[in-house]
């Protein structure tokens, strides 16, 4: 079962992000409070992020493979990687 679908089993309320279906709650903002406070929340925030790599003698492109789960075989200058 693909992954969405457990989230929708669940009843999350589901937004789009760059064209993705992304869970964003999954009950009423106090119950999740209350779900967490006394155990763990845990939220994903790849998504968001932005970093910049540099480096001589291919250092960067083998980081850059290393770092992300895509295949990047070639990058474009200040372009957007996903």
């Amino acid at each position: 079962m693909p992954l969405i679908e457990h989230h929708r089993k669940l009843n999350a309320k589901l937004v789009d992000f760059a064209g993705w279906e992304m869970p964003m709650q999954y009950g009423g903002v106090i119950e999740e409070y209350q779900a967490v406070r006394p155990a763990v929340g845990l939220f994903d925030v790849s998504h968001m992020g932005r970093i910049m790599v540099e480096g001589r003698d291919g250092c960067a492109p083998n980081f850059r493979r290393g770092v992300s789960c895509n295949r990047c075989p070639s990058f474009v200058l200040l372009a957007i990687f996903y």
